[in-house]
């Protein structure tokens, strides 16, 4: 196959996304928060649609808690780097091949995007221990990925890196997230 040089086209891209993005929040038709997640983390909503756009305004000090989505999602990233770990559960329950966690349910409940989530408790009926395996991947600029709503993965983002995400539609009513388990001990990241 012929190697295309694609830097002119996501040149072009990256331009009229960031004036995309500029007439939206001028319009007031984007929600963004600040430090989403994690501290440095900046998204961008636009209302009414599944677009988002992810940037980092610096280097993420703690890993993204490993979580799934209720939707499939396409991610594409504009500038910087990103490195994507897949979490995957292990065949057979070998722990010599994973780590684990504790598989916990999260339900979003809010009207819009800045809503707020409902975590199971660790004492509830239905958590799950299960190991997983990590399978890392570092997407440079140009560089695209595919989630499914069953796929469970964290991101750790470069700094100045943009991440354009196309979210599908909700087909799941809750997602997971996994939290460590070391000498039977549980710990919680995420509250």
């Amino acid at each position: 196959f012929p190697s295309h040089d694609n830097r002119p086209l996501l040149n072009h891209l990256i331009s009229g996304l960031t004036q995309f993005l500029g007439d939206h929040v001028e319009k007031g038709t984007v929600s963004s928060v600040g430090n989403y997640i994690v501290t440095g983390l900046n998204s961008h909503l636009l209302k009414g649609a599944k677009v988002r756009f992810f940037e980092a305004s610096r280097s993420a000090d703690t890993l993204i808690q490993p979580h799934s989505h209720r939707y499939c999602l396409f991610s594409l990233v504009i500038r910087g780097r990103v490195t994507h770990t897949l979490y995957r559960r292990t065949k057979n329950q070998d722990t010599a091949e994973g780590e684990d966690f504790a598989v916990r349910k999260i339900e979003f409940v809010g009207e819009d995007a800045d809503g707020q989530y409902k975590v199971q408790d660790l004492n509830s009926v239905g958590v799950e221990y299960a190991t997983f395996y990590r399978h890392k991947v570092t997407y440079d600029v140009g560089h695209s990925y595919y989630l499914s709503s069953d796929d469970i993965h964290s991101v750790i983002f470069e700094p100045g890196t943009i991440l354009l995400i196309l979210e599908g539609s909700e087909i799941k009513d809750s997602s997971v997230i996994l939290e460590p388990v070391t000498n039977y001990e549980t710990y919680r990241d995420w509250e």
